[in-house]
């Protein structure tokens, strides 16, 4: 009887193996990634104290301690990654409400950029150029006081005394504007040049033009502060000239010894500036150009000469003088002619009157030569003398000329 293939004593036949019946797999770390082949080490040394390889005791030498198991390695914890929590569908409503906001937001980026193009557009439609041309065409048009309350002229009361509609509505020609255009422009200011043409002249100005306080907080707005008020001196060498006449606006000049002047201002054009008119003077009249910019350089002199009334006027009141020289007892005055001073004379009278002077202005006159007869008590002979006739001359309000502190003088005796 064979043996029990199950009992303690059984053996597989010879040349069999006996089954190998699989070990439970242990729980361990995953398989590591294949290595890369180690480089090739040079043969090992001995082992000290005659340990070798696979030996657990030398013989003849102690015993190796046993070593403790090496601790199993734990496989990796896997720590689920927790997902988005579901999704809870949009209601209707809040679709609305979201299509809404995104309208609304896009309709407001819109406002803000139309908005901010629109001022672009207006601030730049508020070109400085349509300042100085307003201004310009307030002058044009002979409009000087809208033209002061738009530029101040910065002049006191009597030098702008001229800055007036009358003055220069009254001017034989004032500017015509050509072209106005700005040429520079930035947050500093201006420049704006406009092409005039006064007098037959063409000429070029430019104007700088000042930021303005904003208007609504946002729109641009420009300050004009070059006014185109210009100098004028008027000047007179004659001590009975001291008014002249723009246009028909008199205006008094002030001096002494005989020169007088006054400096006035006005807007360019051509002007009518003279002296004052009487019937008895020939006033000096001229048109005058005041031109862009700066005003006239020169002065303008007035001046009047005698004429035919006024030598006429003259010559009358010193025929006057001369008959009261040979009336008693006026002959003996010391203005009157030496020889003609006499209690003893029967006789005195003008033989000869002159037709002209040796001079004459508008303060001064020396006639020619006069010849007086004079007969002396007890003698039938008339006498002749000659004198000159001198003095000064003085006008009245009313432009009337009278002879003053005049004297009859031979040369001699006097």
């Amino acid at each position: 009887m064979s043996p029990d293939s199950n009992g303690p004593d059984w053996h597989p036949p010879l040349g069999q193996t006996q089954p190998t019946v699989p070990l439970p797999a242990e729980p361990g770390p995953p398989p590591p990634l294949p290595a890369a082949p180690p480089p090739a080490m040079p043969p090992a040394a001995p082992a000290p104290y005659g340990y070798g390889p696979g030996q657990t005791q030398v013989p003849g030498g102690p015993p190796m301690p046993p070593q403790p198991p090496a601790p199993p390695i734990p496989p990796y914890a896997q720590v689920p990654f927790p997902g988005p929590p579901p999704r809870k569908p949009m209601s209707r409503g809040a679709k609305r409400g979201l299509i809404g906001g995104l309208v609304g937001a896009g309709v407001l980026v819109l406002l803000i950029v139309g908005g901010a193009i629109a001022l672009s557009l207006m601030n730049q439609a508020r070109d400085p150029a349509r300042l100085v041309e307003q201004y310009l065409a307030l002058i044009a048009d002979g409009r000087a006081e809208a033209a002061n309350e738009m530029v101040d002229p910065g002049l006191s009361r009597q030098e702008s005394a001229l800055l007036t509609d009358e003055v220069l509505a009254a001017a034989e020609e004032r500017i015509e504007v050509i072209a106005v255009e700005t040429v520079g422009r930035s947050g500093r200011g201006a420049e704006v040049s406009a092409v005039l043409r006064l007098d037959g002249v063409r000429f070029e100005q430019t104007f700088s033009v000042e930021p303005g306080p904003k208007e609504w907080l946002l729109l641009d707005t420009w300050v004009l502060e070059d006014s185109l008020a210009a100098p004028v001196t008027i000047e007179s060498y004659d001590s009975q000239l001291r008014s002249a006449f723009v246009g028909e606006q008199e205006v008094e000049l002030e001096g002494v010894d005989g020169f007088a002047e006054r400096t006035v201002y006005l807007y360019p054009g051509v002007y009518r500036i003279s002296a004052p008119e009487s019937r008895y003077l020939d006033a000096s009249t001229e048109a005058v150009t005041v031109p862009v910019p700066g005003g006239r350089d020169d002065p303008i002199e007035i001046w009047a000469e005698p004429n035919r009334a006024f030598e006429d006027e003259i010559m009358r009141q010193a025929e006057e003088a001369a008959q009261h020289c040979i009336t008693v007892p006026n002959n003996m005055a010391p203005e009157c002619p030496f020889w003609l001073r006499r209690t003893d004379l029967t006789q005195m009278t003008v033989a000869e009157k002159p037709m002209s002077f040796d001079s004459l202005s508008l303060d001064y006159f020396d006639t020619a030569r006069w010849y007086f007869g004079r007969t002396i008590d007890g003698d039938s002979l008339l006498a002749e003398d000659w004198y000159w006739l001198q003095g000064s001359i003085e006008w009245d309000e009313q432009g009337e000329p009278h002879i003053a502190d005049w004297d009859f003088y031979d040369g001699y005796n006097d």
